[in-house]
């Protein structure tokens, strides 16, 4: 045994050419496992903390429990662990609106699965006792000070309970709760109560008892649902936290989808390295054969080609996973997604699992040559040129004279599984960078930004219009519009209004009340009808949104002529009035709309319809279109107009297409760090196999110079030969590339205005001026090799 390894180290440093570039091959290819283990991880981990913050770490929700309920979900066998909740209610006052404070009792457990953090003080024990977020406290206008005392006024209305009751008390601030940005981003804050508080203030029955849980296992769905039946609980009251599960990963589209990218990722370093190894032992099959003569088995032989490889694999595999680590902490820090950069994370698990795929590869690699080595006579090895004889004679006819780019193609063929795998491997590094390129480009940016901010900004209301959380509070009155209308550089302004009234089916829906500019912008959109801004105006005509890619959209079957009746709730009256609409026509798409939607249908109504009927003059939203030689200025203006006022919300068209193409371009540097590791692999195979293949005919070669072949004749069918791999690499790689990429473009396209297709032109280009660069440069370094040596020497090669 110590005789194999001595000779398998002896090996190494007779062709350390040889194994440089398969050593090279493995610390890339390692490299790029790792890498890719680790940017999926850490995005993986960066969606759930998302995720988490925004929906808590539980995996269920059990609602309008009994006392009995909880304490047989606490002692049931599937339940890991448990956390109880009671609401108590709202607070809301004008004097920090539009913010919202939902008080309720949670115990530690509940409080920590869904990011509730004592930062200051204590949870509250006492029956007057009060925890509350910083930030809320400064809205509020209270000092973060323990013992400070917070008067409260508080309402709840629960439907499925039937329950409606309001209350006030003088509570004492005991502890101070962490700042959450996803609360600060819907104006909502959670303030922590005793239990004792709300069980002496609030009635049993109007008591709705929650409990949050987290489940042992993996069938995690199917655990909640067992224990819901094994307690007799209805499902309507059953809320799994269908986000946290997706994010964790745990659901089987997920794995599935995952474990495919992971077995094309696999796939393709085994390609490569595969060809490398074959190649690299296949110019050693001369040696293997005086070692089986001189005694050695099969079994000793094929254990010294494992040894060689794993060898190269020990120093290799480190290497590639540390170089892995640096490219992945390189490129997270550059990848921009949903408003923050990549937190690049690693684990022990992610290093063992790279190392254990990339030994994997290494092994299967090795495993054909291995054989070839062991079955092989001694004669037959000491015989053994590299290139197949088959056992069958052809004919083919002879040629008097034959051309230079004849002899290349012969030479290119002369080992065809060699030279297929060499440009499959090429060709797949050109069809990612066109396929990323493509996929890059799809999204027109101004449209994407026009169905986001329809202006060059856009100044939004934050209130509740039209619900019953609406405090009445008009922030874009006639005051800031007639001050936006004075502004120097103004070019058009567009508005609506908007209000959630109720179906006949007693679902929210939206209804917009559009200017006369944003109904044209309708025009493009109608599906049946016509558009008569005259009758929209003088009439009670009312527009219908249908979903055309969803045939199951129940809405869809309003028609032209049909009349449509809503409930809208009149904040002047504090009550539900019944309003009749006539359906004048339908569209396919909102040219103009708010950032969430009810469940309910989408109406539009006139501006002036709106205001007559539903009598609410307030607007929603101004959209302004700015002339360019005065944006910067208009855009200054119109922020110092917005910021004094809390509930106005501003837009920009140009920092959301900044923004968008900052994070396209991470997403690119990403992509195309990944794909030139490939590259680099594929460029490394190239090498190998056009410099083994000349090498290995350099008798041959100097032959053909003894009888007449000039230098500059040699040098034309090495560049042919080398040429006739990057025409077929790049006929491969344009058209696999655009053929995925347009593939992609029509998988995105769905009816989206703003996903257009745009031919690469210069990614293919640089993929064709890459390879036929390529190409030259190692035909050049390969004829210097040669010429290093005269023809004598060449001729008495007994390689």
């Amino acid at each position: 045994m110590n005789s194999l390894s001595n000779l398998s180290k002896k090996n190494l440093k007779m062709n350390k050419r040889k194994n440089l570039l398969a050593m090279i091959s493995i610390i890339l290819s390692t490299c790029l496992i790792t890498a890719i283990s680790i940017l999926t991880y850490s995005m993986h981990e960066m969606n759930v903390d998302k995720v988490v913050k925004q929906v808590g770490y539980s995996h269920a929700t059990f609602n309008h429990l009994s006392t009995k309920d909880l304490e047989l979900l606490k002692s049931h066998k599937n339940v890991k662990e448990i956390g109880e909740s009671i609401p108590l209610g709202n607070y809301q006052d004008i004097r920090f609106a539009p913010n919202l404070l939902k008080l309720s009792y949670n115990d530690e457990i509940y409080a920590k699965n869904n990011n509730e953090e004592i930062i200051k003080g204590t949870f509250p024990k006492k029956e007057n006792e009060i925890a509350v977020p910083k930030w809320m406290l400064e809205k509020m206008g209270v000092k973060d000070r323990i013992g400070e005392k917070i008067n409260i006024n508080y309402s709840s209305s629960n439907k499925q309970l039937k329950s409606h009751y309001e209350g006030k008390g003088e509570f004492v601030l005991c502890g101070i709760l962490n700042d959450s940005d996803e609360e600060k981003n819907i104006n909502v804050a959670v303030a922590l109560v005793s239990k004792e508080y709300i069980l002496k203030h609030v009635k049993n029955n109007d008591i709705d008892l929650q409990a949050d849980f987290t489940v042992k296992g993996f069938n995690i769905k199917d655990a909640i649902y067992g224990i819901a039946k094994d307690l007799g609980i209805n499902n309507n009251n059953v809320h799994v936290n269908e986000a946290y599960l997706q994010a964790l990963g745990v659901e089987p589209d997920i794995m599935m989808v995952s474990a495919i990218i992971c077995i094309v990722v696999i796939a393709s370093c085994v390609l490569v390295i595969n060809n490398i190894f074959v190649i690299h032992i296949g110019t050693k099959i001369r040696e293997f054969g005086l070692v089986s003569a001189l005694g050695a088995t099969k079994k000793q032989i094929r254990k010294l080609v494992f040894k060689e490889g794993l060898m190269l694999s020990i120093l290799g595999i480190p290497l590639g996973i540390m170089l892995g680590h640096i490219l992945s902490f390189s490129v997270g820090h550059l990848v921009f997604i949903s408003n923050s950069y990549i937190k690049v994370e690693t684990s022990i698990f992610i290093i063992l699992i790279a190392a254990f795929i990339s030994l994997i590869t290494i092994i299967l690699s090795l495993r054909k040559p291995s054989k070839i080595a062991s079955k092989i006579s001694p004669i037959e090895a000491i015989r053994y040129s590299g290139v197949k004889i088959s056992s069958s004679k052809k004919k083919r006819k002879g040629e008097k004279i034959i051309s230079l780019k004849k002899l290349a193609y012969l030479n290119l063929w002369r080992n065809k599984k060699r030279t297929i795998v060499t440009v499959i491997s090429i060709s797949l590094t050109g069809v990612l960078i066109i396929l990323f390129s493509s996929m890059a480009n799809v999204i027109d940016l101004d449209k994407l930004a026009d169905n986001y901010v329809s202006g060059d900004i856009e100044l939004t209301s934050v209130n509740d219009l039209g619900t019953y959380g609406d405090k009445g509070d008009d922030p874009l009155d006639k005051k800031i519009l007639n001050n936006i209308k004075k502004i120097d550089g103004i070019e058009k302004i567009n508005t609506f209004k908007y209000t959630s009234p109720k179906y006949a089916d007693g679902r929210s829906c939206d209804l917009y009340g559009y200017d006369e500019n944003s109904l044209e912008k309708c025009n493009k959109y109608m599906v049946d009808g016509k558009l008569s801004i005259g009758d929209m105006k003088n009439k009670n005509i009312i527009l219908v949104n249908k979903s055309l890619d969803d045939t199951n959209y129940k809405y869809n079957n309003l028609k032209v002529g049909d009349k449509v009746k809503v409930v809208v709730y009149a904040k002047s009256s504090d009550s539900n009035i019944k309003k009749e609409f006539i359906v004048g026509g339908s569209f396919s798409k909102l040219p103009e709309e708010l950032p969430f939607s009810n469940i309910g249908p989408n109406f539009i109504v006139h501006e002036a319809t709106f205001d007559r009927i539903i009598n609410d003059k307030r607007i929603a939203r101004i959209s302004i279109n700015i002339k360019e030689a005065k944006y910067e200025s208009v855009e200054k203006s119109i922020k110092k107009l917005s910021s004094e006022n809390k509930q106005i919300s501003f837009s920009s068209k140009k920092e959301f297409k900044e923004k968008t193409e900052k994070d396209t371009l991470g997403m690119e540097i990403a992509g195309m760090s990944l794909v030139g590791i490939i590259g680099l692999i594929g460029v490394i195979n190239l090498v190998n196999t056009m410099i083994t293949s000349i090498m290995s005919r350099k008798k041959e070669l100097a032959m053909m110079q003894a009888v007449g072949l000039t230098n500059a004749q040699l040098r034309a069918v090495l560049q042919i030969e080398g040429m006739y791999y990057s025409v077929i690499s790049l006929i491969i790689s344009i058209t696999g590339g655009l053929s995925l990429g347009y593939l992609f473009y029509l998988a995105t396209k769905n009816g989206n205005e703003h996903i257009i297709y745009r031919l690469p032109i210069i990614p293919m280009l640089a993929v064709s001026i890459g390879f036929i660069a390529i190409q030259y440069i190692i035909t050049y370094i390969v004829e210097r090799k040669l010429h290093s040596e005269s023809v004598i020497e060449r001729i008495r090669c007994n390689e």
